[in-house]
């Protein structure tokens, strides 16, 4: 979601699942928000140079990244890990689906953030924008 707030940071993550197994993926439960009152902003929303593609893989990879580990403290995680009990279009089945669709690595911190960058980096072909 874009806002406006000046003195905030450039994008920030607002949680309010309770039941990820059951509800949706969507804004009411997980949020995500660029400030369009940030100076980069115009880099993130349009990026034009290879800097701002890398911005904006940063704020794209970094914010998934907290989404999915704020859910890996959650008791359940193994069965978003594992697609079960999971209702269609639940926040569960997205993470699943992230998983095994694009390959993204939910053994460790560190190997998820390496796993999104590739992924994204490759999806947004890093340049060729």
């Amino acid at each position: 979601m874009i806002v406006n707030e000046p003195n905030k940071p450039l994008w920030y993550v607002d949680f309010n699942y309770s039941e990820p197994l059951v509800e949706p993926f969507d804004k009411e439960y997980i949020a995500i928000y660029l400030n369009k009152a940030h100076i980069a902003f115009p880099s993130v929303q349009k990026p034009k140079t290879k800097i701002d593609q890398a911005l904006y893989i940063e704020f794209l990879s970094s914010a998934l990244q907290l989404v999915l580990q704020n859910l890996m403290e959650c008791p359940d995680w193994q069965d978003i890990q594992d697609g079960r009990n999971c209702e269609e279009g639940s926040i569960g089945e997205v993470m699943y689906y992230f998983k095994t669709t694009f390959g993204w690595d939910f053994d460790t911190p560190e190997k998820l953030a390496i796993s999104l960058r590739k992924d994204l980096e490759k999806r947004i072909k890093l340049g060729e924008m």
